[in-house]
Formats: C-alpha cells, structure tokens, sequence
C-alpha cells in the first residue's frame, strides 16, 4: 500500500506515516496500521477519536464500493483491535488498555449497527424473510398437495383398496408431522 494512500486512510501527513513505519507500523492496510497504532500510539489529543476517523474514513469510500465491502472492513478492524487489547492485556500496560477499550467499544457497536443494517437491507431486497413468513410460505407449498392426498383414498375400486389408501395417506401424513416435529425440536423454536 502506498505512503500516501495509507496516510489518507489514517487522516495523517505522509510524513508521520514514514515516521511511524520505523517504529515499526504495519504499512500493508489501514486497518493493520490503525490496530497498531491504536496500541503502540498514545491516545490522540484531539476531540477526535479513532473510532470517528474510521467511520469517516469508510463514509467516504462508501460511494465506491458496496457496503459489503465496508462491513469486511469494520469486522477486520473489530479482529485487529481485539488482538492488540488481548496483547496489552497479557503486558499489563493499563493507560493504554482504558483508551484501546473505548475504541474497542465504539468499533463493536459501529460494527453492530452495521451488521443491523445490513439485514434491513436484505430483508427488504427480499434476500432474508422472517421465521413467521417462511412457515406461511411452507403452509401454503404443502396446502394443496395435502387436500389432494387426502382424497387418494375416495379413487379407490374397492372398499379394500380405499382401507389401503388410507393407511398409506395416513402413513405420510404421520411422516410429514413427524419430520416437522423433529425440525422443531433440533432448531430449538419448539
């Protein structure tokens, strides 16, 4: 990744880039670069915070490209950020942990709300329905094909043949039931 395209996506100079590479900053993604230096940089003095950035950072790039890509993005920085608090954790470097940990909190609740909006979005592009309409859906599939089993028997020559239709209906129907019961019981939604 490029020195300027790194510092355009950290909101700093060029040249702090290069001065925070040889202390050893990752260069490879903005989101490396910031988990690094969200570790290794003290908390920034100004008003705002890391978690601001990236979100102004991915606002702006939101017009060229989809939001899949942005939400990849915000889960990467949850991962990154979730590392370099479990590495200052085992340190034991305590100033550092209380500014990383509110980061880490604004990073996780940017990436739920996302992850929110991104299953509005597919419910509404019909991608996703709800447990409710996918029983309807299901009901209304198996309407029609039952009524018409349940009339197998009536086709019958004789009433020997009608007695065996309607053991075997009996038979799937009973099948079908418990198959839909068990479904149940494994999903947990009995």
């Amino acid at each position: 990744m490029s020195i300027r395209a790194l510092a355009a996506g950290l909101g700093i100079s060029p040249t702090r880039v290069v001065q925070l590479r040889k202390k050893g900053m990752p260069t490879d993604s903005v989101e490396s670069a910031r988990a690094w230096r969200l570790t290794y940089v003290a908390a920034p003095t100004t008003a705002k915070s890391n978690v601001v950035a990236l979100h102004e950072a991915v606002s702006a790039e939101a017009g060229h490209e989809d939001f899949e890509a942005t939400l990849s993005r915000l889960r990467h920085t949850e991962r990154c950020t979730s590392q370099a608090l479990e590495r200052l954790l085992r340190e034991g470097k305590v100033a550092e942990i209380a500014a990383l940990r509110r980061e880490h909190v604004g990073v996780v609740k940017a990436l739920f709300d996302a992850e929110t909006k991104a299953i509005r979005i597919a419910e509404t592009r019909g991608k996703l329905i709800t447990l409710d309409r996918a029983l309807s859906m299901i009901s209304e599939a198996f309407t029609e094909p039952l009524i018409l089993l349940r009339q197998l028997p009536d086709l019958g020559r004789d009433t020997a043949e009608r007695a065996r239709l309607q053991t075997f209906v009996n038979g799937v129907l009973d099948a079908v039931k418990s198959a839909a019961h068990r479904s149940l019981e494994q999903t947990g939604t009995n």
